[in-house]
């Protein structure tokens, strides 16, 4: 099934994210982290200098987004990474699924 959010005009799938993507979405530098890969694919290098974050920060959060599905990456190096334009909900474990 497939769900959409309008948006100014724009239709967003909705993903669902388990509470690990959750608790990934719950911080500031992550969250612009995934608005940059959502306008185009970012390297760790584009990210440091986009948001002004210290490139071992970057790493950080860009892991744990990739193990949360929040991010996906290219091969090769430097490696390159993307999300889906996306609205994002969470639905807990006592909430039956349809």
């Amino acid at each position: 099934m497939f769900h959409y959010l309008v948006k100014e005009d724009e239709f967003l799938p909705v993903k669902e994210v388990d509470e690990e993507g959750l608790k990934a979405l719950n911080s500031e530098i992550r969250r612009k982290i995934l608005e940059k890969a959502s306008e185009k694919r970012v390297s760790i290098e584009d990210l440091t200098e986009d948001l002004d974050v210290k490139e071992q920060a970057v790493y950080y959060h860009v892991e744990d987004m990739m193990d949360s599905g929040l991010l996906d990456a290219t091969d090769g190096r430097p490696r390159y990474f993307g999300a889906e334009n996306s609205a994002f909900y969470f639905r807990p474990d006592f909430v039956e699924s349809e």
